[in-house]
């Protein structure tokens, strides 16, 4: 029995070893020497952000990061449009480094835009258009008066819009009608 518990509590320490071996594929310092670990989802010229275990989603101010180190590969688009997807590294020297099977590339902060997960969607920093949605409004007046004379009146109108922010496809319908039985 007491071997049992000896070897449930063995394999229960290995899996959650084993766990959170998965969970970091990034490593950040900071300027004070803290070491955060962790999913990094996105790099913008003012702040980086990690997805950790203990605290979920944090944003840290770019200027206050000496190191980063991402295990697991991010897309990275510069100011010239070049989008490199690769494992990245920035040193505390402002010096970014971008490294697949097929080339390494270095450039400097100054020349990031952003960088994310790939598959995600990317920050509007990195400067793509955004998506275009739909817009809807629907309006009606009714008005009438009786009396000496009877007036009836209807206005309705409906509008739909296709908007980016580029451009914009506007819809509309209007229908006005009024009786004067008098």
């Amino acid at each position: 029995m007491k071997f049992m518990k000896s070897f449930i509590a063995m394999l229960c320490v290995q899996m959650f070893l084993l766990s959170g071996s998965n969970i970091a594929a990034g490593t950040i310092t900071t300027s004070d020497g803290s070491l955060l670990k962790g999913q990094i989802t996105a790099i913008t010229p003012a702040s980086v952000s990690i997805e950790t275990e203990f605290a979920g989603v944090v944003m840290i101010d770019a200027g206050k990061i000496s190191h980063l180190e991402t295990e697991t590969p991010v897309s990275t688009r510069l100011e010239d449009g070049t989008i490199v997807t690769g494992t990245t590294s920035i040193t505390s020297n402002g010096v970014i480094a971008i490294e697949n099977e097929t080339m390494k590339m270095e450039s400097t902060v100054e020349k990031l835009m952003a960088s994310w997960v790939p598959g995600n969607k990317p920050p509007t920093e990195a400067g793509f258009p955004r998506d275009r949605r739909w817009v809807y409004s629907v309006a009606a007046d009714v008005t009438g008066k009786r009396g000496n004379s009877r007036e009836n009146g209807l206005s309705s109108r409906a509008e739909a819009k296709l908007v980016s922010d580029n451009d914009e496809l506007d819809f509309y319908l209007s229908v006005d009608r009024a009786d004067n039985n008098g």
